[in-house]
């Protein structure tokens, strides 16, 4: 339960940081080898969604 509350902080300090100049982060996966995750933070102001594509992602 700390990982997940450890998480959410980290989210919210990147996003007050750098909310206005990135849409998220990518990350090493833990579970999938030479793979990617990703998180992405809402931002108020903006109604964009994300759509995976076999480019990678867009919106």
């Amino acid at each position: 339960m700390r990982t997940i509350h450890f998480l959410n902080g980290l989210m919210e300090r990147l996003y007050t940081e750098f909310g206005d100049e990135y849409d998220g982060i990518a990350y090493d996966s833990r579970h999938r080898r030479y793979k990617k995750c990703f998180a992405f933070w809402r931002k108020p102001q903006s109604n964009e969604l994300f759509k995976d594509t076999a480019g990678g992602m867009n919106h």
